[in-house]
């Protein structure tokens, strides 16, 4: 999936990551856990261009944070279908420092 985000007015706060490949699994084998890295850590405020994230680099894992009031224009393409493998998902960050030595 390719997400075009244009900020519309005020502030924000993008954090993205992408996915390690290979997948570099958790070592609990029943866990969902997967390794990822820092791709995006800026803040966009109106007027700014165009962010676009792929579906294996630019961040397609994202998080969008208010800063000020703000609207952000989000295009998604292929849009969310869940038969065909495209399901809205969450994450949750768990850093790592001993993958930083």
């Amino acid at each position: 999936m390719t997400v075009f985000s244009k900020v519309l007015y005020g502030s924000l706060h993008v954090k993205a990551y992408d996915w390690v490949e290979p997948a570099v699994l958790s070592k609990n084998k029943t866990s969902t856990e997967r390794l990822a890295k820092f791709a995006v850590d800026k803040v966009l405020t109106a007027p700014c261009g165009t962010s676009v994230l792929y579906p294996n680099a630019g961040g397609n894992l994202h998080c969008f944070t208010a800063l000020t009031p703000c609207a952000v224009l989000d295009i998604l393409t292929p849009t969310y279908n869940e038969q065909a493998g495209r399901k809205c998902t969450y994450y949750h960050d768990y850093p790592d420092s001993t993958l930083c030595k």
